[in-house]
């Protein structure tokens, strides 16, 4: 029928506190002195109507005082009492609610022609809608930046206008870091009534397990078999074709899906221009390198994107880059050495497409002359000293990374710097020729595209190590080569001719990938994910929507995604999503008793708390009354004195 509850009970001990007026009256009741006289009968019959009257009238004010100090201690343990025949009744005690819009990039999904976002939008309204002058609401999105701006306490509905400029972003706060700055803000409420709604697409989510507030999850939709195509990389790279090389855009296209997708449309769009298509077949689930053959006739920054039609989710269908072209790049090769290796003598020729812009540089081992080189490979150079370690730190701090490659001779002091550097440890080295069958740890890194790993290799001279750096390429579960903060090592060696897999196919596709993903202007130098930071090197700053602005120095945070520019001449940064959500997963609600997922009639689930209705008002008002008439009944005693 009725649950009586105390949201204050520890202070319920202050009831006992109603017994003092009992004791002040039963231990501390002065008594007349006792006075005979010679004849009292008609004044003792006086006395003993007027005792009882008297009596009468302490017992009333003793009992007044109890009760007032009950009631008291009631208000004050904040008593309330659930009805539910009172569901739907509009006369509800005030309740803080809490509305999370989730406005993660999977929201932008198209289901019976809404997207999910315009279906969140939809509920948000009709939750406003039922909220009482007396409520307080406050809207809450999984953006931190539009929190921090917009998320404030307001009396009755929230505001529409303020509702719908909410959209889409890129990347998205952690959902336990959302909950908990939603429940600080609704303890300002002071409000005891409290509830949080969260309007989502049901893509998985982490929940919090401390909740203190209970949660309701609304889902916008009950779809759960979705298909969505996305384009999840797409850079530059070079392909050797008769002692030359051809351009070309490597991308990847994947089925986020259960299901066939026939006939994927894809399209390269370089400097403005759409160049070419390409259609494709995805089988379910499948992630499909691919590429575009272009042609650059001119040196200096170009910029792009590879999109892939798909009218259910259009958020993630484009993947853009940037890059520099520099069709005769400067290689300088530290090394004590004076003729290099054939196998790399061969690469760096074609690679800078004239042999003048290979240098060996064997001494004077400065950052002054290292400058104006697009590549730096370091190779068995003997006098390895701290001055060189200190001039290799600094060019990695300035943005060029360096090639690393080892010799079966190194000194200990070289191998103890790549240890540290590339998180290895040398063990041994691997001096027959062994055949080995590579293997692409990621293979959709730059440095590994185009590579067969089906094709046998026979390596002689390698350094076998462990490492925690990540292996990018592999033989038999020995690392070949390891990237760690954008600097390469290979763990081969270069100078043996007699290992096979210098002269095989393979050898030169994985060269001229580590150079150009090494190189100062190259692979991934301006790319960049949505939600990281950014120290930009010159003024001013293009955001992909146009606007502009001046950061005096301050770092930027890429929440726009497309290209960016950068100075006077607008060089270009990428900037695409993580594709944590391109692929749906259904959420998973944790057991937890103040979490309720609710079903299509949501309406008739939320609102829990407003079936509690809290009496500390109305026992506040008896006590005022119970003064009142102790008061009366006082001044009456007094009048007839």
């Amino acid at each position: 029928m009725f649950n009586l509850t105390f949201l204050n009970s520890s202070a319920l001990f202050l009831t006992l506190m109603t017994l003092i007026p009992l004791l002040i009256y039963l231990f501390a009741k002065k008594r007349p002195p006792r006075i005979i006289f010679s004849s009292i009968r008609f004044i003792q019959l006086s006395q003993k109507r007027q005792k009882k009257k008297v009596n009468l009238k302490n017992i009333l004010l003793l009992i007044i005082r109890m009760l007032i100090i009950l009631l008291t201690a009631l208000a004050i343990s904040r008593p309330a009492v659930k009805l539910e025949n009172l569901k739907g009744n509009q006369n509800h005690p005030a309740t803080a609610v809490a509305i999370i819009i989730d406005n993660s990039y999977s929201m932008d999904y198209v289901v019976d022609t809404q997207t999910e976002f315009d279906k969140a939008v939809l509920i948000a309204e009709d939750i406003g809608k039922m909220l009482s002058e007396d409520d307080i609401s406050v809207l809450f999105t999984m953006d931190r930046s539009w929190n921090e701006q917009n998320a404030g306490l307001n009396y009755g509905e929230f505001s529409l206008e303020l509702l719908h400029s909410i959209k889409i972003v890129p990347k998205v706060e952690d959902f336990p870091d959302i909950i908990d700055q939603v429940e600080s803000k609704l303890k300002e409420s002071q409000i005891a009534n409290r509830e949080i709604y969260f309007i989502t697409d049901m893509q998985q989510a982490d929940f919090p397990t401390d909740l203190e507030t209970n949660l309701f999850v609304i889902p916008t939709s009950a779809m759960e078999d979705r298909r969505n195509l996305s384009i999840e990389n797409a850079f530059m790279s070079s392909n050797f074709v008769e002692r030359g090389m051809e351009k070309q855009i490597e991308f990847q296209v994947v089925n986020n899906s259960d299901k066939t997708a026939d006939d994927a449309i894809c399209s390269l769009t370089l400097d403005g221009t759409t160049v070419a298509e390409k259609v494709s077949d995805l089988q379910p689930n499948e992630q499909q390198q691919n590429s575009f053959q272009i042609s650059l006739e001119r040196p200096g920054w170009h910029n792009g994107y590879v999109s892939v039609r798909d009218e259910r989710q259009l958020y993630d269908n484009r993947f853009n880059f940037a890059f520099y072209y520099n069709h005769q790049p400067k290689v300088g090769i530290i090394t004590s050495e004076k003729v290099l290796p054939i196998p790399l003598q061969t690469i760096l020729s074609i690679y800078t497409d004239n042999s003048d812009n290979m240098k060996l540089i064997n001494d004077n081992i400065s950052l002054e002359n290292l400058k104006g080189y697009d590549n730096l490979i370091v190779w068995k150079y003997e006098d390895w000293n701290g001055q060189l370690e200190f001039v290799l730190s600094n060019l990695n701090q300035q943005g060029q990374d360096l090639l690393f490659l080892v010799d079966m001779e190194m000194e200990e002091v070289a191998r103890g710097y790549l240890e540290d550097e590339f998180e290895l440890k040398f063990k041994n080295i691997m001096q027959q020729e062994t055949q080995v069958k590579l293997t692409q740890v990621n293979r959709f890194h730059p440095v590994a595209v185009r590579l067969d790993p089906d094709r046998p290799a026979a390596i002689r001279g390698l350094w076998l190590a462990d490492t925690d750096a990540s292996i990018i390429l592999e033989a038999e579960g020995n690392p070949l080569v390891v990237e760690a903060a954008g600097n390469l090592l290979w763990l081969f060696d270069i100078n043996d001719l007699r290992s096979s897999f210098l002269v095989d196919a393979n050898f030169p596709i994985l060269a001229n990938n580590s150079l150009m993903y090494t190189a100062s202007s190259g692979i991934g130098k301006r790319q960049f994910k949505a939600g990281m930071l950014y120290r930009p090197q010159s003024e001013p700053v293009i955001f992909p929507d146009g606007s502009i602005i001046e950061t005096g120095g301050r770092k930027i945070l890429f929440n726009q995604l497309g290209l960016y520019q950068e100075g006077e001449d607008r060089i270009p940064i990428a900037v695409n999503l993580d594709y944590t959500e391109s692929r749906f997963d259904a959420i998973q609600i944790p057991s937890n008793p103040r979490i309720t997922l609710c079903d299509a009639n949501w309406q008739d689930t939320i609102f829990q708390a407003r079936y509690g209705f809290e009496l500390w008002k109305y026992l506040l008002l008896l006590v005022l009354i119970l003064f009142a008439i102790e008061i009366i009944i006082i001044k009456s005693e007094e009048n007839k004195a």
